[in-house]
């Protein structure tokens, strides 16, 4: 079996308790085609923010236009937006490589 190369890309992941749809932009690295395992940014603070899918979970993440703004201007940008959680036990049959195959690029 021939290695297998993941990718590190910015997902956005849902904030909990904000009193309006909230997204926080976050380090995943790509394990499958819309698969992710949330990475831990070094300013993580769980005691500020409740992120729906802290760092560590795996996700399924789906392509989603979100509003925002640049500059003091509105925007819709489309972003990969996680949108649930995949069962750690699943992750063997997502990666589908021994994990000795695997390279971090």
């Amino acid at each position: 079996m021939c290695p297998k190369s993941f990718r590190k890309e910015i997902i956005y992941i849902p904030l909990l308790n904000e009193g309006t749809p909230v997204y926080r932009p976050a380090y995943g690295l790509q394990v499958g085609e819309q698969t992710y395992v949330v990475l831990l940014p070094s300013d993580y603070d769980p005691e500020d923010e409740e992120w729906e899918f802290p760092p560590g979970n795996i996700v399924l993440c789906k392509k989603q236009v979100l509003l925002g703004a640049e500059g003091g201007e509105p925007t819709t940008n489309e972003r990969l937006v996680a949108r649930s959680r995949i069962d750690p036990g699943k992750l063997k049959e997502i990666v589908d490589s021994d994990p000795s195959d695997i390279q971090f690029s």
